[in-house]
C-alpha cells in the first residue's frame, strides 16, 4: 500500500493529465452543455480537494521546514552581525587605549568600569583592579578625554572611584588661554560651574580648563572641561560661568589610573588647617 501511494505521488501530474483527457473525451461524446457545466464545476472542486488531501499536507510540511530553517539562519546572521559590530567597537577602543598609552609619559594602568553607585548626590564608579595591581588610595583617574576622579576605596581586586559628580568635590582649575585660576564645582545633574572668578577677569566661552598646580588632589594639566557660557551676575562681584565637563560619564567604560599620589605632607597640612577652622566655628 505504501509503495502504491509513493507511485501516485511520484507520477501525480501524469495521472491528473490522463484523468483530465479521459473526462474531456467523455464530455465531448455526450455533447450536453448543461451537464458539462455542472459536472465541470463538481470535477474541479473534487480534484482540488483531493489534490490538497493527497499532496497538500506534504507541501505544507516542506514549507514549514524551510521557514524554520530560514528563521534559524536569520537568527544566526543577526547574532553574527551583533558580534561583528561589538568586535569593531572593541577594536577601535583598544586602538585608542594603545595610542593614549604610547603618547602618555607617566606610569598608568588601564581598567574597566564594572559598576556605578550614587549616594546622597555623590557618584562613584567601581573598576576591576585594586591593591594587588599596585593601586593606592588617592591615585587620580582619567580617560583620554579628561579627569574622572580619584581612587577612594580599595580591595585586592577592585577599587571605587570618587568622581567629579559629587557635591563635596571641588577641582582647582586654570584657563589655558588666559591663565585665570578658579574652582570647578558640580552644580547638580550634568551641570558644572566655575567659581570665584571676578567679573573683571578674562574668561570666554570655548576656553579649555585643566587642573592647576593649586590642587592638592589632582596632578596639573589634566583636561577638565570647556567653558560653555559666561554671564555677569548683577547681584554678585563674580561671574556666572557654566562648564561642559570633558568626560561623558554616561558612556564611561574604560579609565586609566595615574600611578602617582599627591604630596602627603601637603595634604596633611591642608587637613590640619581645615580641622582648625572647623574647631573655631
Amino acid at each position: 500500500m505504501y509503495q502504491f501511494i509513493e507511485i501516485i505521488i511520484k507520477w501525480k501530474d501524469q495521472f491528473l493529465l490522463l484523468g483530465f483527457v479521459l473526462i474531456s473525451l467523455v464530455l465531448i461524446s455526450t455533447a450536453n452543455t448543461t451537464k458539462i457545466s455542472g459536472f465541470k464545476a463538481f470535477l474541479i472542486g473534487s480534484l482540488g480537494s483531493t489534490k490538497y488531501t493527497i499532496f497538500g499536507s506534504g507541501n505544507n510540511a516542506s514549507i514549514e521546514n524551510e521557514n524554520k530553517a530560514l528563521r534559524e539562519m536569520n537568527l544566526q546572521l543577526s547574532q553574527e552581525l551583533i558580534s561583528n559590530r561589538q568586535a569593531k567597537f572593541e577594536n577601535e577602543r583598544l586602538r585608542s587605549i594603545i595610542g593614549f598609552k604610547e603618547t602618555f609619559q607617566k606610569d598608568i594602568a588601564p581598567a574597566e568600569v564594572i559598576g556605578v553607585s550614587e549616594y546622597n548626590n555623590r557618584y562613584y564608579i567601581t573598576i576591576n583592579i585594586g591593591s594587588l595591581d599596585s593601586i593606592k588610595k588617592g591615585m587620580p583617574v582619567r580617560t583620554d578625554a579628561g579627569l574622572v576622579g580619584v581612587i577612594h576605596i580599595l580591595s585586592g581586586d577592585f577599587a571605587i572611584v570618587e568622581t567629579l559628580i559629587n557635591r563635596n568635590v571641588k577641582v582647582a582649575v586654570k584657563d589655558i588661554r588666559s591663565g585665570v585660576y578658579g574652582m570647578l564645582e558640580w552644580a547638580g545633574a550634568e551641570n558644572f560651574s566655575l567659581k570665584n572668578i571676578p567679573d573683571s577677569y578674562d574668561i570666554k566661552p570655548g576656553d579649555l580648563l585643566v587642573t592647576s598646580n593649586y590642587s592638592n588632589k589632582y596632578p596639573e594639566g589634566i583636561p577638565v572641561g570647556i567653558v560653555r557660557t559666561v554671564n555677569n551676575d548683577l547681584t554678585s562681584l563674580f561671574l556666572d560661568i557654566k562648564v561642559d565637563i570633558a568626560v561623558d560619564f554616561k558612556l564611561l567604560s574604560q579609565v586609566f589610573i595615574l600611578k602617582e599620589i599627591p604630596d602627603i605632607e601637603r595634604i596633611i597640612l591642608i587637613e590640619n588647617l581645615e580641622n582648625k577652622i572647623k574647631n573655631l566655628n
